[in-house]
């Protein structure tokens, strides 16, 4: 049941999620101890997370060390609360009882004992690794040198983590070179090197062309033209050969590729059912771009109604941009209700988890809408632009000059600036009008 949901999930598609889902579920009621697992990775993969940690939590309840330990690293892959903190390290000491003696899964329990923020924990990690890396366990070297590339627990040291994934890399440890290649291509704790990232994807693809996360990887690199000549045509066959295997990455990059041209002829219809593809498995970015296409007319035709659906998707699963889309929509009624209230509610949603976007649509919400808040206005204007939006930046340099005060003009001059630095044209041209009046005839 759980290798016939991987089938139905690679599939993509309307439908194909619920085909997989009721898979899972029916291998979980017949005891697999894999579907649990493979269950929470579904609705994760679709942004849903509540679900993935429900299925997980009721696993490892169950006995599965596993869950647990898959439950733990959950708690630990966004900025955890206390209480998320404490679950992890609970279901942690659970997970080690029973792996102790499997070295491969003693790496990962350390590695995640290391993103925990106590001292105890840290040093437990670091030093199961370290008696792990003194056995020659390739697993606990490329554990290791994840940490000390990203500065997990452990101070950054570009150095030992490549010579620990090198070591890794002779060992057979599979995923050494990719780790080390985009250590390469991000510059990483290591100094950037695009052109030694590309050769080991190459070195990967070599030995395994059917991994997704190398091919798109390469098409990156020659959509950016990054270590290798740009070739957008390339990058397209990369992308078509990970999204022809189901990958939703691979999809979305395929389908934009389509839907502007890029390295391929523009084909709306492709384009959508590419995307389509990728945004029934849940990805957040194939929705915003879907919603983009039909409500642009980039796509095959112009659909305010399915655009709204795309990014109403994209929003309920986190998508700030999506939110701001799903707002704009609300207030001026494109392919929905006209609906103010649920707009704002969107903006709002946006703008508490830090889209500097939303804030300054709220602002103008206020300002200029049906019913103007000045008090709103300016608690939004002020934060839209201490969070760094130029355009926010430039209107409180305004507000500041028309107020007219010495301390006033000191903030406008302020703002202006930092408008100017930001980029804001207008900002840019008012800067240089002053420099030119200071420095007066001649």
């Amino acid at each position: 049941m759980v290798e016939l949901s991987d089938l139905y999930s690679r599939a993509g598609g309307p439908g194909h999620f619920n085909l997989a889902r009721e898979a899972l579920e029916k291998a979980v009621r017949a005891g697999d101890a894999r579907a649990p697992i493979a269950l929470a990775k579904l609705y994760l993969a679709r942004g849903e997370r509540p679900l993935a940690e429900a299925a997980l939590r009721k696993a490892a309840e169950s006995g599965s060390a596993e869950a647990a330990l898959h439950l733990a690293e959950l708690y630990l892959s966004v900025q955890p609360t206390a209480e998320q903190q404490s679950a992890a390290r609970r279901w942690l000491a659970t997970a080690e009882k029973v792996m102790a003696n499997d070295d491969g899964q003693a790496s990962r329990i350390a590695l995640a004992y290391l993103k925990l923020p106590d001292a105890g924990s840290i040093q437990h990690g670091s030093s199961t690794l370290e008696a792990l890396v003194r056995k020659n366990n390739a697993e606990a070297m490329a554990a290791f040198a994840t940490a000390l590339l990203e500065g997990t627990g452990v101070k950054r040291d570009g150095v030992r983590a490549e010579a620990l994934l090198r070591r890794a890399v002779q060992l057979g440890h599979d995923g050494a070179r990719f780790i080390l290649a985009k250590a390469y291509r991000d510059g990483t704790a290591l100094e950037r090197d695009p052109a030694r990232a590309v050769a080991l994807y190459r070195e990967i693809y070599s030995d395994e062309p059917g991994d997704t996360k190398v091919q798109l990887a390469l098409g990156d690199a020659y959509a950016r033209g990054e270590g290798v000549t740009r070739d957008r045509r390339m990058a397209a066959e990369f992308y078509a050969q990970a999204a022809r295997q189901g990958d939703p990455e691979g999809q979305v990059r395929l389908g934009t590729a389509y839907l502007y041209g890029g390295g391929l002829p523009r084909d709306s219809k492709m384009s959508e059912h590419w995307l389509s593809q990728a945004g029934e498995t849940g990805l957040i970015e194939a929705n915003v771009h879907l919603g983009s296409a039909k409500l642009s007319g980039l796509g095959a035709t112009v659909d305010a109604e399915g655009a709204f659906a795309s990014y109403l998707r994209a929003a309920e699963a986190g998508s700030p941009p999506a939110m701001i889309e799903v707002a704009r929509a609300l207030m001026k009624g494109v392919g929905t209700q006209t609906d103010p209230a649920l707009a704002r509610t969107w903006l709002e949603r946006a703008a508490n988890v830090g889209s500097r976007d939303a804030m300054f649509e709220l602002y103008r919400l206020h300002d200029l809408g049906a019913k103007p808040n000045s008090r709103e206005s300016d608690r939004w204007l002020k934060q839209a632009a201490q969070s760094g939006h130029p355009a926010a930046m430039y209107r409180l340099a305004l507000r500041h000059k028309q107020a007219g005060s010495e301390k006033d003009e000191l903030a406008a001059r302020e703002w202006l600036e930092k408008a100017a630095q930001a980029g804001h044209p207008q900002a840019v041209k008012a800067l240089g009008k002053q420099a030119v009046v200071a420095s007066g005839p001649g």
